[in-house]
């Protein structure tokens, strides 16, 4: 609930100073060009399409594995720093490569 009225009450004030008082460019319209004018930017080999293909398969592997095996779903990093009170607040982390990549857009 604290981090909802944090995002409600900073969000608009941010966006001001930084949008539109510092005339920052809005980050994921930005990074989003400049992905699809990577992508189709003749190179020789084709090699930023085959990464874009590695990352995509093994991201697709790792939510399968996730799927097949539920222990890789939600990953209780406490537990492994034996760490009781902080794992009593039932924290996971969730290994996915699509956070990898929306955390690079913004």
């Amino acid at each position: 609930g604290g981090l909802t009225y944090f995002g409600i009450f900073f969000a608009v004030p941010l966006r001001r100073q930084t949008i539109l008082v510092e005339q920052l460019r809005f980050p994921s319209g930005t990074a989003t060009a400049k992905l699809i004018d990577t992508l189709h930017t003749r190179h020789e080999g084709g090699g930023r399409w085959r990464v874009l293909g590695w990352s995509f398969g093994a991201s697709y592997c790792l939510s399968l594995l996730a799927y097949f095996a539920p222990a890789f779903a939600n990953l209780r990093p406490f537990d492994w720093l034996c760490l009781p009170a902080a794992s009593a607040w039932h924290w996971t982390v969730r290994p996915s490569l699509s956070y990898v990549g929306q955390g690079m857009i913004m």
